[in-house]
This record gives C-alpha cells, sequence and structure tokens, in this order.
C-alpha cells in the first residue's frame, strides 16, 4: 500500500539523519517476494534502535514500547500500523534451548543467526540504496525451489522450536523441507531437547499450529 510504502521511505530518511543503515527484514521480506499479503513488518538498524524509535515518536507523534535489554522497540502508528525495530546483533547460547546473550554485530552477523534461509532476506531502507535486495546466504534460490533450510548444524540445538516452525512454513506455505535440513532435526527431538516440558516458547509455537485450521492437519502429520 503507497501509506506503507512511503512509511518505509521516511523510516529510511530517519536512519539517514542518524547516520544509520536502516533495513527491512524478515517474513516480510519473504512474503513480499511470494506476492503474499504481510503486514507484520520487522526492520533492523545498525546501531542503536531505541535512539531510531525516540527520533521516530518525535516525528510522527507515535506511541513506543521498549525492551532496553534486548535493544528492541515496537512503534505504533495513530492508523494502527507497527513495526518492530531491533539493533543488529549476534546471540550466545550458553547452553542448549537457553535463551541468548545479545551483542551488538554487523547486518551480516544478524542475519546469520536467524531460522531459515528464506527468512534472511533484508531490503536496504535508506535513500541512497533504497529497496535494494540484501541475500547473504542463498535466500532467494531457496525461496524459488520452495525450500526450508537452516543455516549450520546447530541451529535446532540452540533453538528447538524452530523444528515447529520448519513444519509451519512448510505446510503454510507449501515448501519442502531440505534433506538435511529433516536430519538435523530428528537428530535434535533425540536428545531430548524437543519433548523438555520447561521449554514455553515450544508451547507456544505449537499453540500457533493449532490456531491455524488450514494447517493444523498436515503439520501434525508431519510431526
Amino acid at each position: 500500500p503507497k501509506r506503507l510504502l512511503n512509511l518505509l521511505r521516511l523510516l529510511g530518511h530517519t536512519g539517514d539523519e542518524l547516520k544509520m543503515p536502516v533495513y527491512l527484514v524478515g517474513g516480510f521480506v519473504r512474503d513480499l517476494l511470494l506476492g503474499v499479503e504481510n503486514y507484520d513488518i520487522d526492520i533492523v538498524v545498525e546501531g542503536d534502535a531505541l535512539i531510531l524509535a525516540r527520533k521516530i515518536k518525535e516525528k510522527f507523534k507515535a506511541k513506543i514500547f521498549i525492551h532496553p535489554d534486548f535493544k528492541t522497540a515496537k512503534v505504533v502508528f495513530d492508523d494502527g500500523v507497527k513495526i518492530d525495530i531491533a539493533s543488529s546483533r549476534r546471540e550466545y547460547y550458553k547452553e542448549p534451548a537457553a535463551l541468548p546473550k545479545i551483542e551488538w554485530a554487523s547486518l551480516k552477523e544478524d542475519l546469520a543467526r536467524r531460522d531459515f534461509t528464506i527468512n534472511i532476506l533484508a531490503i536496504s531502507l535508506n535513500p541512497n540504496e533504497f529497496g535494494l535486495l540484501i541475500d547473504l546466504f542463498g535466500g532467494i534460490k531457496d525461496l524459488k525451489e520452495k525450500r526450508i533450510k537452516v543455516l549450520h548444524n546447530f541451529s535446532f540445538i540452540e533453538d528447538p522450536t524452530r523444528i515447529l516452525r520448519a513444519i509451519r512454513y512448510a505446510t503454510k506455505l507449501g515448501f519442502i523441507i531440505d534433506n538435511d535440513t529433516i536430519n538435523l532435526m530428528r537428530n535434535t527431538i533425540k536428545t531430548g531437547l524437543f519433548t523438555d516440558s520447561r521449554n514455553t516458547r515450544m508451547k507456544e509455537e505449537f499453540f500457533t499450529i493449532l490456531r491455524d485450521k488450514t494447517i493444523t492437519i498436515p503439520a501434525l502429520r508431519i510431526l
């Protein structure tokens, strides 16, 4: 929509004012390329996301909700549009399935910590590169081949929730799960991490599948 496009341009201009590279990332970029409607907007900034969020609040009279520990913020505009803004970061896991420790990092490092290649595409929003598509890990190829693929061998160990997410994406998008990724899923399940009852994020992801009646049965068959 034109309103949203203009908003993204303004975000890029605001980033320029603060000398911060600003990027559109994640599922919004994936679905944009697939032609699927999605207004779940995630922004990554190489710099302090909280400074950008406060500047947006000042310029557009928007509401912001800040999470200082993770350097993230949610911006809510008068018309109901919501944008999540985060500083580019790397994550360290002290133990499997634990919450990560956060450090600032480059865009490349931020994308490299994410779940699947189809979700690590980015689009630059700064005026001099507005609309530039960034594909550092072969996401476009996997998108064209309709394939769900993790970035590294420890992906499911770090976050077993990704097993359910892989199944949800495969059934929702009509994609296949890469063979190596399936083997990594099976090996992680054997460790017992997948069935750890203390993992509340796992339960939330499972309920997400159950709530979407269009994918529940196909997803449970894969499980």
